[in-house]
């Protein structure tokens, strides 16, 4: 495995080089600045090593010094030698990840006489949410657990089941966390819906290692098809169908030979399969899963040096952390990295874009969660700005981000602290402006629509009216989303049955207990 101080020694050596280059051309740092259009500080420490910069620089550099591409050549096999250490310690971990998994397993597994229940704190579905968390949004509640501290060998009780799986976003505040992820069976109430969960065979695949087939002859192509097939589906709402290409795409991200030879394009195509993983396990409220998944994305992103694909799988991250209790502050840092990440890059494509976009659009949700209803107004602007710029409502890297969508999360913001508002808005809403396969965010507008007129006296007709629409466009949303089923409960406890007539049908259909 390579030493992460050999790439610091690396650094050094191409910038010693570079000094020796401008020396032999009898030129001093100021000189040389205006010669290639970088400032005197980016050569400083360029030569010093602190910072490698970008390939232009050190194209210009090698042009400007008459170097004959030694600058240049140097400056990549540096990158080279770099991501195949990011990629050893990105696999590193993942073995950890996997390991550490088993042995989860293996514990939840032993007979019941063998279990140590002394580490575990009680709990239960009908407990109290994080502060400042809508209960409807939150379906699992993690415990903080010290590196050291002994690992309880058995759930917290019937209902529920124990995961510890560290990933990106940990912090000294929030170590590696015991998950108590809800069964089936007592959630939320009597009256509530089972929360949904995904099929054993998805989370399996989704967190275990598969090893390659033993040619170990995968095609690329057929990746990228699989992923964008899994994006596909899920967009149009077809969870179970993405749920079933989950444990095939999975295995071949494991996968460590492809006929391919570019290994930026291989972790492209890996990120976006994971990317998919996080979306599905988010959408059946395994925040846990989600939060994995994405950070298996942007470890492969951040390998291939894809900026805009790595906002994308910040924004994932980002809203995985905001849908666990308590990690409100957390997925406010992702956004704020990831932003001015995308800041830096300065890219103006279409993809870079979207990211950016889509990060301004969950900084906007963040800071609903923390009724900063200013910074609401500045991040729905900036993204307004960024919509504009792109021109039209787009699909790039899975987003669906565009004017449509940037009006469809101010209604969604709105629907939770000034419903009127928010039910205007949904009448200036046209979303046949949206790309075609994006049937679930038609489907969102319904669900944040039914959540405004729930809080209208006599707005509940309106609000079943609008969950039915999400039910046509959307057969089995109501079936795996808690959000969706949650806004079903509330309605039932207060129903009207002469004003509501197809509730209680569409709950029956939602396997929502009556």
């Amino acid at each position: 495995m390579i030493d992460p101080a050999a790439i610091s020694q690396a650094k050094q050596a191409l910038g010693r080089k570079l000094a020796d280059c401008r020396e032999a051309a009898d030129l001093n740092q100021h000189q040389l600045a205006p010669l290639i259009q970088y400032t005197r500080s980016t050569i400083a420490n360029a030569e010093t090593g602190h910072s490698t910069t970008s390939r232009a620089f050190w194209q210009r550099c090698d042009e400007a010094l008459s170097a004959d591409g030694d600058l240049l050549r140097s400056y990549d096999e540096l990158k080279t030698l770099a991501r195949t250490q990011q990629a050893e310690h990105a696999r590193a971990l993942e073995a950890k990840r996997v390991a550490k998994f088993h042995q989860r397993h293996e514990q939840h597994h032993l007979p019941t006489g063998e279990r140590d229940m002394t580490n575990v704190e009680p709990g239960g579905a009908d407990a109290e949410p994080a502060e400042g968390l809508p209960a409807s949004t939150s379906y699992a509640t993690t415990t903080s657990v010290p590196p050291d501290a002994p690992l309880p060998r058995g759930p917290v009780d019937s209902r529920h089941q124990l995961v510890a799986v560290p990933t990106f976003g940990s912090s000294p505040e929030h170590p590696p966390a015991l998950v108590e992820v809800p069964k089936v069976d007592g959630w939320l109430s009597n009256m509530a819906p089972p929360c949904s969960r995904l099929p054993d065979a998805v989370r399996t695949a989704a967190l275990t290692a598969h090893p390659a087939d033993s040619d170990g002859a995968l095609s690329l192509a057929w990746l990228r098809r699989t992923a964008a097939l899994a994006h596909g589906c899920y967009q149009r709402a077809e969870y179970d169908r993405t749920a079933e290409l989950v444990p095939t795409l999975m295995a071949a991200t494991s996968a460590s030979v492809f006929r391919d030879d570019d290994q930026r394009h291989i972790y492209t195509a890996m990120a976006t399969a994971h990317l998919a993983v996080s979306k599905l396990a988010l959408k059946f409220g395994d925040a846990q899963l989600a939060w994995v998944a994405a950070d298996r994305a942007h470890a492969r992103a951040a390998e291939a040096d894809a900026p805009a694909l790595i906002a994308v799988a910040l924004f994932s991250i980002g809203c995985a952390l905001l849908a666990m209790p308590g990690r409100e502050r957390d997925a406010a840092d992702v956004v704020e990295r990831g932003l001015a990440s995308t800041t830096r890059s300065g890219s103006r494509t279409a993809a870079a874009l979207s990211g950016a976009g889509a990060l301004t659009l969950l900084a906007a949700v963040v800071a609903a969660r923390h009724n900063d209803r200013p910074s609401v107004r500045s991040y729905l602007r900036a993204a307004g700005v960024l919509a504009d710029r792109l021109g039209s409502d787009r699909n790039d890297l899975w987003t669906g981000f565009g004017p449509t969508n940037v009006l469809i999360h101010h209604i969604g913001i709105t629907a939770r602290y000034d419903p009127e508002r928010s039910i205007v808005l949904g009448e200036q809403l046209d979303t046949s402006r949206l790309h075609p396969a994006l049937v679930s965010r038609r489907s969102q507008v319904h669900l944040d629509l039914a959540t405004a007129f729930t809080q209208r006296p006599g707005g509940d007709a309106s609000a079943v009216l609008h969950l039915l629409q999400a039910e046509q466009l959307s057969p089995q949303l109501f079936r795996v989303h808690p959000p969706a089923q949650a806004l079903i409960v509330h309605l039932l406890r207060h129903e009207r049955r002469a004003a509501t007539p197809g509730l209680r049908a569409l709950a029956a259909r939602a396997r929502v207990a009556t």
